[in-house]
């Protein structure tokens, strides 16, 4: 996949963010954000999309976290990359622009 041609107003979409970190789950409140990865999901193999409350081809990620087992099971982590927001998150981010 080209870097470049997946560039959008200098930041790297949706698209491009999944295949490099080689996403396994992605879990999402916005509701913009999951229609993008719904419009990927012929191009994209994430078998794991949790949706903050109801939304069609999506887990509810309150129900599974409800049914999940309290009982921790630690394994090793091999790699784990937050994808950046596109959005400021609360005002200590706005203080930065």
């Amino acid at each position: 996949m080209d870097k470049e041609s997946n560039k959008v107003d200098g930041n790297w979409d949706i698209e491009y963010r999944i295949f490099d970190a080689g996403v396994k789950a992605l879990i999402t409140g916005d509701a913009e954000v999951a229609a993008e990865v719904d419009t990927l999901k012929d191009k994209i193999s994430i078998d794991n999309l949790f949706f903050l409350g109801e939304r069609e081809g999506w887990r509810n990620l309150r129900v599974e976290a409800n049914l999940a087992s309290r009982e921790l099971e630690l394994e090793k982590i091999k790699k784990v990359m937050l994808l950046p927001s596109t959005k400021p998150l609360g005002p200590r981010a706005r203080q930065k622009e």
